[in-house]
């Protein structure tokens, strides 16, 4: 009888069961079963991965099937899903299958508008879609797909149809392309259009846009830029725009014509680019110096704020090249515009420069960017000396003055100030603007009074309903309003307020709520975990149609978060499609690429994980070709280089990187990927590297916050450490943070003031700062002082503004700092805290599956608390409340966290309550993992056996008995004849090897293996003890200690035995291997230490190191067999 673990116990009642197994055995089958279910899997992921449309475009079968559909009477039953799918079409028609659906959307419209086609009920409804096929046609500059598919639907009179605005945009523009590329439009019948009478002035505008904007999007603009150009100045002349000065308000249409004329096309430089313009306009308007000022002063604006690096190219063209002598061509119009350029650049000492630099040009509405940047930079001195010194210049201050001002106090509480301009204001005789109210009611706020927020809210909805405001002023108040609820915890108050607001504008038929609303609850459904509420909070803003970009990024991030990723792909697509260029939106795409990054890492499914990295990839692709919009790019980016950091592709990375800053879109958050890579290596070497990308950032002049101050505050430590420097540097990083923050580590001393929302933007990461130093310097006697200091001070600063996150990180890290300092009652206690904050978060979910991001939370609260009971050790009684504490709650530890508390709970007493855990907690989340190991190594026996027969061509019997005994007695190899008996059907054993090698890298994605490979390394392949990636197996101590505890529970009882196989048959099965398993294992280390004998205590890793070193005469090379 085989003894496996110490004591008293033998395996009687496993080695009963075990002789009771069926044969063929039950592990067998298991395997069989376990192999359908993951290939099942894996294709069901892969199926659900591509949209029904998706489908249709890759299989040409499929896309026969649609049309035949269309074709036949029984195919049309289902008309409204064949009508979805040819829009969906239309819209992938901006997709990476752009040519395959364009070509389907062509079909699609001949089928169902052909002569012969009898449902007139699905011809009626897929003219709806008539605008788009036409604007779609024009894309693609096809005038004849137009001319031959849609122009003879008019003569169809039983269909009704009429001529719309697309139609005349077509039938005018009747834009094509030539075999070279070049746009090609019809001069005489655009020129008409625009000299009738009969069309309105705005129609003729919209027409000119409308060219620009196709043949800028649509067609190569290398080619054809000069020709647009020059085209555009053209028509303009004709609709007596031809001064070239397109800034006001009626010029507004040619606005994002101006902007995609304005930046430069790829291979261009932006100074290429304007002479390029400047050659144009000159030869259109015969030199006209003016007319060139003013169509320079139209790009400029056009692109201030959208585009600011390329805006002020503009402004030093007209200053530094148009401008000559003292004739000077730079307007007051062109200095507020690069002031906003600069602005949005944050870069704010140069906007004040450039405006000292031209007081001839200074003018009152460039006050209120000054005005802006106090607020910004919080200089709330400057910002009030800037205010009163407007006082007798004239009218100011403007009721404009007033908002930036009043806005900027109440972000930082100050509510008698705000009253005292609001007072002022209104003895001024100035008409308050809901700008005003918003002031009024966010300083309140940020002093938790909500009574005097309400007052001042129900104020301004009495100003809405006599006529003073106008309605759609109502949502940018009501979202202040409701952030209310936001830190108070309670999804169910939250929701009931949202949905009386909904209640409330439906009835009143005002628009009460917006985007931004809707943003904020998803934000607090997030934080909280809400499930169930996300999803009505998703159906109640589609349904009032205020669903934006925003709003799809903040769902798609919710939805990851819970784990809920099929959904996310859904939401992606639909979000894809309501862009206004379908499949080419930069915001939708980076969270697309975010939502596959995070569901690769949460899948183990090998296939699905496959599928994931080539959609990733695709993405880049499609973004290296400029398929994407160049708005919210750099935000894009920010996700292609987490990508390419985390394949540890450093390079490519850095390359996305420096892409950014050459549009200057440069950020704090193209630098993080960096920091977190480098700050995990924990090295020397890795902490000096964040050193260096900081010095990288304060060069480039890119805004810091506490993002990067968190891993920066890392390094100084573990240098502070080495360097044996007592943490001055660290030290002075950390008072640094505090001031830039407003806190002080000073008694008596207040730190300056800043915005409420930005403190509670970085609460969290100011503590994990605070944290990361009291636990490094835990025996610094003023530590203590400094954490207190800092709570007392967030405390009161947040007032309400505290989340649910901040207050379990709280609770987390004074645990750390506690435990730092041995102090290890209350770093229990305060863990135990934390632990309670997330049990009350899911008790009331009432979710079959935990999300995995509060998974991961918790899993870290688990180890720091499995940390504090071996401290104290603790007694079995504590680990068994862990662990059924989570067993409760269906949450999935790690292998190693799972294998630690169920040891620890039977450390001396054995009970059905927690053997039924432990065997519950393996048969849910573990035993798989060691089931792909088990089919693993058959592989690897069979391989074995493979190799014998193999060499059994050029070596003879003794020699391989003798030289290979070690793996001979481990892979049961004994018997030479028998197994060339069982190998008889092998023609080629050489070639068979090879597939099955190939078979086996397919098995285990890290390891790949050829024959040589094999030969030259032998015993790397075959000796025992390999372990797959997954921490998420029932590790050997933990089967030792279930198996002594079945025989304690069984004590030879076969009726409890089967009871626990019937409840746990994967778990029970896997019992049932590992005794005999674990004997062969052991005994084959017993025979190696023969060879070599072990020197030092050793771990996996250096076992397998050993034994390779002992068995490297089994190393051959082809030639030798």
């Amino acid at each position: 009888m085989l003894r496996f673990v110490s004591g008293k116990h033998r395996c009687t009642t496993i080695s009963k069961l075990l002789a009771c197994r069926s044969y063929p055995s039950i592990l067998s089958k298991t395997f069989h079963l376990r192999q359908i279910q993951t290939s099942t899997l894996a294709s069901q992921h892969a199926i659900s991965m591509a949209h029904p449309i998706e489908k249709i475009l890759l299989d040409p079968a499929q896309e026969d099937s649609f049309i035949e559909a269309l074709r036949t009477p029984s195919g049309r039953k289902n008309s409204p899903s064949l009508y979805i799918l040819f829009s969906n079409a239309i819209d992938m028609a901006s997709s990476e299958l752009s040519h395959e659906a364009y070509k389907l959307v062509l079909k699609t419209w001949e089928t169902v508008f052909s002569k012969n086609f009898d449902d007139v009920k699905l011809q009626k409804r897929f003219l709806k879609l008539k605008p788009k096929v036409i604007h779609l046609m024009m894309n693609r500059g096809d005038y004849a797909s137009y001319t031959r598919l849609v122009r003879p639907i008019y003569n169809m009179k039983h269909l009704g149809a009429k001529s719309e605005w697309a139609d005349v945009l077509m039938s005018t523009l009747q834009l094509s392309t030539d075999a070279l590329g070049i746009v090609k439009a019809n001069h005489s019948v655009i020129e008409a259009f625009l000299r009738s009478e009969k069309h309105h002035i705005d129609d003729k505008r919209l027409l000119i846009a409308t060219y620009v904007r196709k043949c800028m999007l649509h067609s190569a603009q290398s080619l054809n830029f000069d020709i647009v150009l020059s085209n555009f100045i053209s028509f303009l002349g004709l609709v007596g725009d031809g001064n070239l000065h397109l800034t006001s308000s009626e010029h507004l249409v040619y606005e994002s014509s101006l902007r995609l004329l304005a930046l430069p096309y790829e291979g261009v430089s932006i100074r290429t680019h304007i002479e390029n313009i400047e050659r144009i306009v000159e030869k259109k308007t015969g030199n006209d110096k003016h007319s060139l000022s003013l169509f320079m002063s139209s790009l400029l604006a056009s692109i201030a704020k959208t585009y600011p690096s390329m805006a002020h190219h503009y402004w030093n063209f007209k200053k530094d090249h148009l401008s000559t002598g003292l004739l000077s061509y730079i307007t007051p119009e062109d200095l507020l515009n690069v002031m906003w350029a600069y602005f949005s650049e944050k870069k704010y000492e140069t906007v004040l420069r450039v405006y000292a630099d031209h007081p001839s040009l200074q003018r009152d509405d460039q006050i209120i960017v000054l005005l802006k940047i106090s607020d910004k930079t919080k200089d709330w001195r400057l910002l009030q000396s800037q205010f009163e010194d407007m006082y007798g210049r004239g009218e100011l201050p403007y009721v404009a003055h007033y908002m930036v001002v009043m806005n900027a106090l109440a972000s930082i509480g100050a509510t008698s100030e705000v009253d005292k301009l609001y007072e002022q204001l209104r003895k001024r005789n100035l008409a308050p603007t809901p700008s005003i109210f918003l002031a009024l009611i966010k300083s309140r706020l940020n002093v938790n009074d909500d009574a005097g927020a309400r007052l001042w809210f129900d104020t301004f909805l009495q100003k809405v309903t006599s006529g003073e405001f106008p309605g759609d002023s109502i949502p940018k108040l009501q979202a202040e309003m409701f952030s209310m609820n936001y830190f108070k915890g309670d999804v169910g108050s939250a929701m009931q307020a949202f949905q009386e607001i909904i209640r409330q504008s439906e009835s009143s038929q005002v628009q009460l709520i917006d985007a931004k609303i809707a943003g904020k609850m998803i934000d607090f459904a997030s934080s909280v975990y809400a499930t169930k509420e996300l999803d009505a909070i998703l159906t109640l803003a589609s349904r009032l149609n205020i669903v934006d970009d925003t709003v799809y990024q903040k769902a798609v991030d919710a939805l990851m978060k819970f784990g809920q990723f099929e959904k996310a792909e859904d939401l992606l697509f639909m979000a894809h499609v309501d862009s206004a260029v379908p499949f080419s939106n930069s915001l939708i795409t980076k969270a697309q690429i975010k939502m596959y990054r995070t569901w690769f890492k949460s899948t183990p499914d090998t296939q699905l994980r496959q599928l994931l990295a080539q959609k990733v990839t695709g993405i880049i692709k499609r973004i290296d070709r400029g398929d994407v919009s160049p708005r919210n790019k750099n935000q894009l980016l920010v996700e292609v280089i987490k990508h390419f950091v985390s394949l540890r592709k450093l390079r490519a990375a850095r390359s996305y990187l420096e892409e950014a800053q050459r549009t200057n879109g440069l950020s704090e958050l193209h630098f993080l990927p960096f920091f977190k890579h480098f700050s995990e290596l924990h090295t020397y070497e890795g902490h000096a590297q964040v050193l260096e990308l900081y010095r990288e950032m304060v060069k480039s002049k890119v805004p810091i916050s506490a993002s990067s101050y968190y891993y920066l505050i890392k390094s100084l430590l573990h240098m502070d450490k080495v360097n044996n420097t007592s943490y001055e540097n660290s030290y002075n990083l950390l008072e640094s943070v505090f001031e830039l923050y407003g806190f002080s580590s000073v008694d008596n001393i207040a730190g300056k003031k800043l915005p409420v929302s930005e403190i509670a933007q970085n609460s969290v990461l100011l503590l994990k700062i605070v944290s990361a130093y009291a636990v490094a310097t835990a025996l610094k006697k003023d530590t203590m002082d400094i954490v207190v200091k800092f709570l007392t001070q967030i405390k009161h600063k947040l007032g309400s503004h505290i989340s649910f996150e901040f207050r379990v990180s709280i609770l987390s890290e004074m645990s750390h700092i506690y435990y730092a300092q041995g102090d290890l009652v209350s770093a229990e206690k305060m863990v135990d805290n934390a632990l309670s904050e997330l049990h009350d978060i899911i008790d009331t979910l009432h979710l079959r599956a935990v999300p995995k991001l509060l998974q991961l939370q918790y899993r870290k609260l688990v180890t720091h608390k499995i940390r504090l009971l071996r401290a104290t050790q603790a007694g079995e009684e504590k680990y068994e409340q862990m662990l059924e504490a989570v067993c409760k709650r269906n949450i999935r530890l790690s292998g190693p966290q799972f294998s630690q508390l169920t040891i620890g709970s039977m450390q001396k007493t054995v009970t059905l309550k927690k053997l039924r855990h432990a065997l519950a907690v393996c048969e849910k989340f573990l035993v798989s993992g060691n089931w792909i190991e088990i089919k693993i190594n058959r592989k690897i026996q069979y391989i074995y056996k493979l190799l014998v027969v193999y060499l059994r061509r050029s070596l003879s019997a003794d020699s391989i008995h003798q030289k290979y005994k070690l793996l001979n007695d481990f892979y049961n190899v004994r018997d030479f004849t028998q197994l060339e008996r069982e190998f008889a059907h092998i023609s080629d054993p050489q070639q068979t090897l090879s597939s099955e090698l190939a078979e086996f890298s397919r098995l285990s994605p890290p390891e790949t293996w050829t024959l040589s490979a094999l030969l030259q390394k032998t015993p790397e392949f075959f000796i025992p003890g390999r372990r797959i990636s997954t921490k998420n197996i029932i590790e050997p101590s933990l089967a030792s200690v279930l198996i002594r505890a079945v025989e304690i529970y069984c004590d030879g009882d076969m009726k409890k035995a089967f009871g626990l196989y019937d409840d746990f048959p994967e778990t029970m099965e896997y019992l049932l291997y590992f005794g005999p398993e674990r004997a062969r294992f052991q005994h084959f280390y017993s025979s190696l230490n023969q060879l070599a004998p072990v020197s030092t205590q050793e771990d996996v890793k250096t076992k397998r190191d050993r034994a390779v070193h002992a068995l490297r005469h089994l190393q051959i090379s082809t030639d030798t067999v």
